[in-house]
């Protein structure tokens, strides 16, 4: 994606000219600055955390006082590792910083237990905390001597001053510093202060216009973002807590994802944009949603632009459906040609687009994309300092060492995906606020999409099929047996269970509405009444269907056991549909009768052409004779346990009402089940 994005702004990049001598004057903040720092105010959802990159490794024979020289020889090159926030709203960079100190703790002496303890709450203190924007630095390394000469490097970054890219050029000039080994590098003499200018200066240029034209057409139209199943409103959180999900697919898996993406026609990152989504998909209410994706945006208008720190990145919002039978190849190469065509026009970036959306209102979910997709691979050629993880660097200070964790946090975002590839393959890992998306449920997604790689990586065809997103045995148990819902098929008609249950306890409560309620023995008489009135229309033809179109209340049940008595099967047309929908409802269905009222009629005028009978003109119940029919004499069709109990009609695909036809037999399986199931009587 981001060899995409490089494409994307060599075509449109025009020269820049350093301005050294104002380059510790105050400047503007990129978009993404914006949005960072806006972000952290308290108060707002999801608020009152700082976009923070978080990492720990231990390394052996660490020197702590050489070290803490080797960052203040980097320091004093970089601008934008002495860059603080303006009260305004800008960013500086100050001409002189003191000297840079590591944040010392010596546990060696403690024993095992004892230092891991003290090392542990340690970790979590510097992890969740929050720099002041407005003071230096805007950084840390800390450092944690533990036994057998051990000591855990703790690195936090605010992704305010330096993002993915520059966090590895600034570990790995470090690294280089610490060794000694190589010359120290010449001064720059590009900084990020001209790079921002330069930005700001092409707003004026017709590209921006065409960019903004392109968004603000397709604005009406995006989807929100996936509908995950929350356990909490966003609103209703304070300060968000955020745990990470780490996967590692090994260098000869992921090389085959290469071939098979590339034979697909579909860059890796694509591919694996397009395999996040169908995970989403299989947990998002949503199957057509929209994701945030986060790219490396450093146009190459300057021999320097690609030693410089600071934050570059830039995002981009991406459509995705993942509606269709299409297999996993042609959804990637849909995905693809989507990003190209939004990579063409990101002058215009996806925080300027949500703040668009957001100024038109709409939904409570206006302005937002909270769920991310960050793709490193491809950015750079093999000798830049970004084309390895972070932690390779950091080891390489002493050459022994390994990690023992990241993670990576920022406001406002519920799911934060970043692939990463480096010597041991490819890293997938997932942040994400706790309080909103539980542990259990991302894990099983995370799980589930880590198999999905997987098997595009060992299977050929797999690029071919429609892509399935399979949960685990242990996650299938609790569905499987959820689903269990073998029975036998129950022998009778729908309405025998009421009729039972009203001769067994006639003065019993069947129903309860709002302030009135009627005794098993009333609602049984009403609706005997009623069908005699039905049954008059009607006749003794077999599956005739009748439209129930009342208000919500007890005339509307009665109606309905009402008809099953009958012999006809009811079909429920809601009294307060629009006239057009309620009309073609009555009319796709082919009623031999409408039951419904005066206050209904009135609504709805279009009933004079079809025949209706009014509720209120029905007299008082009779019981019927032990022949099944009623003491009326009224004769009645007798269904059958096949025959048709109702029928519900839905808006359909195309939103046509579409019949569902529910049997007796069916209804009454589900009902016993149900009562088996949860010991309703």
């Amino acid at each position: 994606m981001n060899a995409t994005a490089n494409q994307v702004v060599r075509r449109t990049a025009s020269a820049l000219v350093p301005d050294p001598a104002r380059q510790y004057e105050p400047f503007g903040l990129t978009d993404l600055q914006q949005a960072y720092l806006f972000g952290r105010s308290e108060g707002i959802e999801l608020g009152g955390v700082s976009t923070f990159f978080f990492l720990e490794v231990d390394l052996r024979r660490l020197d702590w006082d050489r070290l803490e020289d080797a960052v203040n020889t980097v320091v004093a090159r970089h601008g934008m590792l002495r860059a603080v926030m303006t009260e305004d709203g800008e960013q500086r960079v100050l001409p002189e910083v003191g000297r840079y100190l590591l944040d010392r703790l010596d546990l060696a002496d403690l024993t095992g237990d004892e230092a891991r303890q003290r090392c542990a709450e340690r970790s979590a203190e510097l992890a969740g905390q929050v720099f002041d924007p407005l003071r230096w630095p805007l950084f840390q390394l800390a450092v944690t001597g533990l036994p057998g000469g051990v000591t855990r490097l703790h690195v936090g970054v605010d992704a305010l001053v330096m993002d993915a890219w520059s966090t590895a050029q600034f570990f790995a000039e470090l690294t280089r510093t610490y060794g000694g080994s190589t010359p120290q590098p010449a001064p720059l003499e590009l900084t990020f202060r001209d790079y921002v200018q330069h930005l700001r200066a092409k707003e004026a240029e017709p590209a921006y216009a065409e960019a903004r034209s392109y968004w603000l057409e397709r604005i009406d139209t995006l989807p929100p973002g996936p509908e995950l199943p929350l356990s909490a409103d966003p609103s209703t959180i304070g300060r968000p807590d955020f745990a990470h999900l780490t996967a590692t697919v090994p260098p000869q898996q992921w090389d085959r994802f290469k071939e098979h993406a590339a034979a697909a026609g579909v860059t890796p990152s694509a591919a694996l944009a397009a395999a996040y989504a169908e995970t989403l998909a299989r947990w998002s209410g949503n199957p057509h949603f929209t994701l945030t994706l986060l790219f490396f945006n450093r146009s190459p208008v300057h021999p320097e632009v690609s030693s410089v720190l600071g934050n570059f990145s830039a995002t981009t919002l991406l459509e995705v459906d993942t509606r269709g039978e299409d297999g996993f190849a042609e959804r990637g190469r849909r995905l693809q040609r989507q990003l190209w065509s939004d990579l063409e026009h990101s002058a215009f970036s996806g925080v300027q687009v949500l703040r668009e959306l957001a100024t038109r209102g709409g939904s409570a979910r206006a302005g937002r994309a909270p769920v991310v997709f960050a793709s490193t691979l491809n950015f750079s050629s093999g000798e830049s300092a970004a084309s390895t993880a972070l932690t390779d660097h950091l080891v390489a200070l002493t050459g022994e060492g390994h990690e023992i964790s990241s993670m990576i946090r920022t406001p406002q975002v519920w799911l934060d995906h970043q692939v990463i590839e480096d010597a041991e393959g490819l890293r997938l890992n997932w942040d994400h606020v706790l309080q909103l998306l539980p542990s259990h449920l991302v894990g099983s997604m995370f799980a589930s999409y880590h198999r999905l790689v997987q098997q595009l990586c060992d299977e050929p065809d797999a690029w071919e099929r429609r892509p399935v997103v399979q949960l685990s045995e242990s996650e299938m148990a609790p569905r499987l047996r959820a689903n269990d819902t073998a029975a036998p098929p129950a022998d009778g008609l729908l309405h025998h269970g009421f009729e039972k249950a009203a001769a067994a306890r006639p003065d019993a409560t069947a129903l309860v509405c709002g302030d009135r309620s009627l005794s098993y023995a009333e609602l049984d008489a009403r609706a005997e009444a009623l069908a005699d009135r039905i049954a008059e229309h009607t006749g003794t033809g077999r599956e005739q269907l009748v439209a129930v179109m009342l208000p919500k209340g007890s005339e509307q049940v009665v109606a309905a056991v009402a008809a099953l008595k009958a012999g006809t099967a009811y079909v429920p047309v809601a009294a307060d549909l629009p006239a057009e929908r309620a009309r073609r409802t009555v009319e796709l269905s082919g009623v031999a009768l409408v039951v419904t009222d005066a206050s209904v009629r009135a609504g709805h005028p279009w009933l004079a052409d079809f025949p209706v009978l009014d509720v209120a003109e029905t007299g008082g119940g009779q019981k019927a004779g032990t022949d099944g029919r009623p003491a009326t004499g009224v004769p009645r069709q007798v269904a059958r346990s096949g025959d048709v109990a109702y029928v519900i009609f839905t808006s359909g695909s195309t939103g046509e009402p579409k019949g569902v036809v529910i049997e007796h037999r069916a209804a009454l399986t589900t009902l016993n089940d149900v009562g088996r199931r949860f010991g309703i009587t």
